[in-house]
C-alpha cells in the first residue's frame, strides 16, 4: 500500500480521510487558496481534519454571537 501526503501539513501516512466533506470549510476557515481537486490523492490527515472542524465550529459560534450583538450595539 502506498503512502499519501496530507494536502495541508504534508504528513505522510497510510490512514487519511478523503477531503470531500471538509473541502468547503478549508478556504473559509484558513483563508487559503489551495487547489483541492477531488481525486484519490485529495486527502487530509486526521489531525488536520479535526482542526478544521474545530476551527469551523468556533467561527460559526463567533459569527452567531456577532449577529446577536449587532442589533443591541445600534441602540
Amino acid at each position: 500500500m502506498s503512502q499519501k501526503a496530507c494536502k495541508l501539513c504534508l504528513k505522510e501516512s497510510k490512514d487519511f480521510q478523503v477531503i470531500e466533506k471538509i473541502i468547503r470549510e478549508v478556504p473559509e476557515v484558513l483563508l487559503l487558496k489551495t487547489d483541492f481537486a477531488l481525486n484519490k490523492e485529495s486527502v487530509v490527515c486526521e489531525s488536520c481534519a479535526n482542526n478544521i472542524n474545530t476551527f469551523f465550529e468556533f467561527k460559526s459560534v463567533c459569527l452567531f454571537s456577532q449577529g446577536r450583538m449587532a442589533p443591541s450595539s445600534e441602540l
